[in-house]
């Protein structure tokens, strides 16, 4: 078998590179001068927004008056996570906030007159303290934290600098600077629900790359030594999916820029470079066990969009230009790390023409139909059901296939994660049910 083709199907074993999609697109919030928040505020690196797999976004905004905090939401009521300023506990918020399965959110905070900094975790009802700069004798704590589904936080912090884990009790030292392993940690770190990290740094043999390890030897992801195919790394850290295959934007060595995808074994795949439609990559990509998804800036114009592959054609998402919410797209922020959920679903922030800021959310749909099952149970109701999730697709029923007459039903819609479905009492006369766009 070519060699090449072993490493994409290789790839393709690990997360599926998807077709052409449309999306349908869900508002989480707005901020504009008639809003109720004056900002959505990011990372210094650009990076705005966190999404999980419930279709959940975590993000930093500020509000009209002077206090900012961190929220949680999913097209509804937002939850919030934590709040600074006035009578609040903490006095500043920064970096962008991480958030898990469970709506858990990591975030970094500075106590009044930054006399420590720390790293929380919370679901806006309880919180949990990971670190403490001052109580765990740290002289440096970085603000971009990372959070799993098991609530473990991977964070950066010195000396000595390093990678660190931790859940609330004692902190474990995942990689630091001149043990046996790295010499130099020099970024945040992303971890995936298996406790796999990914950082950028040196090895102990004093090669620069990317690595990918969970406290033994490191898989290299990308070297960006002398001789080889890279030269850095403008995004920072790239994004890893549960199955340890990562993704990262990079520098060639021979010229221009691109978006890879490695598994630590072999040479890294190009998914799109400079060479081809694209004028620039913004950010670092996001990979999930769906795909991936990247913001990027075409040669035509420097329209800048988000996109899902190599073909600004068939596989973008949205772009400047677009409509959105009944306005224009006039401008889309970089994706980060955890911008794409195992469903596809994306989450980004974007400027309105009519001068307002959204963070919102884009969800795939597919135009070949789900299958619709309906069966009977034991208490003489019948269940109808299709997969979950099914974006764009929706349950209406008749009772006459001559007519055109046909409704959402009003039983409940339930949805265990694997199947969405009502439950129907037996009907006096017949019903018909179809799935429809």
């Amino acid at each position: 078998m070519n060699p090449k083709l072993s490493v994409i199907a290789a790839f393709c074993a690990l997360f599926t590179l998807r077709a052409f999609a449309q999306y349908s697109f869900t508002e989480i919030v707005r901020a504009g001068s008639s809003a109720a928040y004056a900002e959505i505020l990011g990372s210094s690196e650009g990076y705005y927004v966190s999404l999980n797999n419930s279709g959940q976004v975590a993000f930093r905004a500020k509000k009209p008056s002077t206090i900012e905090g961190v929220y949680r939401g999913a097209g509804g009521a937002l939850t919030t996570i934590v709040e600074v300023g006035g009578t609040n506990e903490l006095a500043l918020l920064a970096g962008y906030p991480a958030i898990n399965d469970s709506g858990q959110v990591a975030f970094w905070a500075a106590t009044p007159g930054l006399a420590d900094f720390v790293i929380n975790r919370s679901d806006g009802i309880s919180t949990t303290q990971i670190v403490s700069r001052v109580a765990q004798g740290f002289s440096s704590l970085n603000d971009g934290p990372d959070i799993n589904s098991a609530g473990l936080v991977a964070f950066r912090a010195g000396s000595p600098s390093g990678l660190y884990l931790g859940s609330g009790g004692p902190l474990i030292g995942l990689y630091t600077n001149g043990d046996s392993l790295v010499l130099d940690v020099a970024s945040d770190p992303s971890i995936n629900d298996v406790g796999q990290a990914v950082f950028v740094g040196r090895n102990a043999t004093g090669v620069d790359g990317m690595y990918r390890g969970s406290g033994g030897a490191l898989s290299t992801i990308a070297s960006t030594a002398s001789g080889s195919s890279f030269s850095g790394f403008p995004g920072g850290v790239g994004s890893i999916n549960s199955n340890g295959v990562v993704a990262f934007d990079a520098y060639l060595s021979a010229g221009g820029k691109g978006i890879f995808i490695s598994t630590g074994i072999g040479t890294p795949v190009t998914l799109a470079d400079t060479s081809g439609p694209f004028d620039d990559f913004k950010g670092t990509p996001s990979i999930s066990i769906y795909g991936l998804a990247f913001t990027a800036s075409l040669d035509a114009g420097g329209t800048v969009g988000i996109f899902t592959g190599s073909s600004p054609a068939t596989n973008k998402v949205i772009q400047v230009g677009d409509p959105l919410f009944g306005s224009t797209v006039t401008f889309i922020r970089n994706l980060g790390r955890n911008a794409l959920n195992d469903s596809g679903e994306i989450a980004f922030v974007a400027g309105l023409a009519n001068g307002d800021t959204v963070v919102a959310r884009a969800s795939p749909w597919s135009t070949v139909p789900p299958v619709l099952i309906i069966r009977l149970t034991t208490t003489n109701t019948a269940v109808v059901s299709w997969p979950s999730p099914s974006w764009g697709w929706n349950l209406y029923q008749n009772t006459n296939l001559t007519t055109t007459n046909w409704v959402a039903p009003s039983e409940s819609l339930g949805d265990d994660g694997t199947n969405k479905y009502i439950v129907v009492n037996a009907p006096v006369d017949s019903r018909f049910f179809r799935l429809q766009q």
